[in-house]
């Protein structure tokens, strides 16, 4: 017997597939869940013992209802663990309907905003839906006329037909997942497979804050491979930063570091230390997509100057 774990449903989506794949728990029954803050509102509460999230898509960036609902409503939800799943996508039509006539296509915005060349090659309005799964079910049981993209397999557990596959912008999209809970994993014998996520609020603002809030982890060799600041609510430009530590939170280097932070009057909240997917190896054009304007150091100097002295009134 396995725990039970409960997943942005419904059945079919990208949470699913993650919640079958977790490492540091027995994977018991799997239970869809409509919305991410009943999941982890129930894992805070006890209903749950575990529960599967989107918190990352390598296309369209943090999913930021999960991100600040961890951030600002729950206070003893941690995150276990993460999954990646590779991501490709479907674009699926109700049996009954004719082929080419949909002028509707439904899905999770996040599937929405990965597919937009097909979409537009196909002159199709967006309309948001709940999850990939939810679309499916919409377009069999209610909106027969639209489509939907959703995964290359959900849309045939709908009774659903395939009208185009891998309808993805990019190849190589990766969707992040935590396992939320309410105990971490035992502590490892080493960190190296390990990451924290870690919440930094600062008590004021004043030049050169960021720079002392990340120097104590260089200066001890602790790398961060994530920075994001959200607002606080309280008003415009206050702020709180949520950062991932590339080590657990035994280590003594990271002890330190947070150490430090608290002295400097940083209020910090720990959203755990978790066992990290192993990373895949890294895209040939990894640093194709860098924003256009952008100049580097080898540029000619004319091209220089445009970005570092924007053209302006006399």
């Amino acid at each position: 017997m396995g725990d039970t774990i409960a997943y942005l449903g419904p059945e079919g989506t990208f949470a699913e597939a993650a919640a079958r794949q977790v490492r540091t728990v027995a994977v018991g029954a799997l239970e869809p869940v409509s919305d991410v803050e009943t999941i982890a509102d129930g894992v805070e509460r006890g209903i749950y013992p575990y529960g599967v999230v989107p918190i990352e898509n390598s296309v369209h960036g943090y999913v930021l209802p999960t991100l600040d609902h961890l951030l600002f409503v729950n206070e003893r939800v941690l995150v276990r663990e993460e999954v990646v799943l590779d991501v490709s996508f479907t674009l699926w039509r109700n049996a009954a309907a004719v082929p080419g006539t949909a002028t509707v296509v439904l899905s999770h915005p996040h599937a929405l905003a990965q597919c937009r060349r097909a979409i537009a090659a196909r002159g199709l309005r967006q309309e948001d839906a709940p999850s990939t799964a939810d679309a499916c079910r919409l377009v069999a049981h209610e909106r027969s006329d639209a489509l939907c993209i959703a995964s290359p397999h959900a849309g045939a557990q709908y009774g659903l037909v395939a009208e185009a596959e891998g309808v993805e912008d990019r190849t190589g999209g990766r969707t992040r997942f935590y396992l939320l809970a309410s105990r971490l994993a035992a502590t490892p014998d080493t960190a190296t497979d390990f990451r924290t996520a870690l919440v930094l609020t600062p008590v004021r603002d004043r030049p050169g804050l960021l720079l002392e809030m990340l120097r104590p982890f260089a200066e001890r060799g602790v790398n961060l491979s994530s920075l994001m600041s959200r607002p606080l609510r309280s008003g415009l430009g206050l702020y709180c930063f949520f950062v991932i530590v590339d080590t657990h939170i035994d280590d003594t280097r990271l002890a330190a570091a947070l150490s430090d932070l608290l002295d400097a009057g940083v209020r910090i909240k720990n959203l755990g230390s978790y066992l990290a997917w192993p990373s895949a190896p890294p895209l040939a054009n990894a640093h194709a997509d860098v924003p256009p304007g952008s100049v580097a150091s080898n540029d000619p100097p004319d091209r220089q100057a445009r970005a570092l002295a924007p053209p302006h009134d006399a």
